[in-house]
């Protein structure tokens, strides 16, 4: 062998052991759990602890609200307390209102070269509506040759002949 290739290897060698070394270390270490202490206190109850974990991250949430005037966290609170703070949640439920839809009846379509218009009875007055035209409220999202698919307040609904 050369030189250059015995320097080489005597600087290679322990470096190839050195990563060998922390895969091994790394994937015995994944099947081994960590000790678990148990102790007693002073009412003679057992206590287990656990190790820390260092993948835990504990989030500071003493910011300023830009929503509200109050902070989320009060200043007073300490960074000691219980993870679960004792804030309380009101559920607010929206009761949707029922939409009063007008007096609506699908009359036909008239074609002419690019367009489409639909003829739609509301409240006893015809009216020409194109795809995409709102009238009284009233949006034309598609039409069909026996029904037509119509938007009013934000619910849709379909109309047929």
């Amino acid at each position: 062998m050369k030189k250059a290739n015995k320097k080489s290897l005597y600087l290679l060698l322990p470096a190839v052991l050195l990563v060998w070394g922390l895969i091994v270390v790394r994937t015995i270490g994944v099947f081994i759990e960590p000790p678990v202490k148990e102790f007693r206190n002073d009412f003679n109850q057992v206590i287990t602890t656990l190790p820390i974990d260092s993948n835990l991250y504990v989030l500071n949430l003493n910011y300023p609200n830009p929503f509200k005037s109050q902070s989320i966290v009060p200043q007073n609170q300490s960074k000691s307390k219980s993870k679960t703070s004792s804030l309380k949640v009101k559920k607010v439920v929206f009761k949707k209102s029922p939409v009063i839809w007008p007096k609506l009846a699908y009359q036909g379509q008239l074609r002419r070269k690019d367009q489409t218009l639909c003829l739609i009875d509301v409240n006893d007055q015809i009216h020409f509506f194109s795809v995409g035209q709102t009238l009284q409220g009233i949006k034309l999202l598609k039409s069909f040759t026996d029904s037509v698919h119509l938007e009013y307040k934000r619910e849709r609904k379909y109309i047929k002949k």
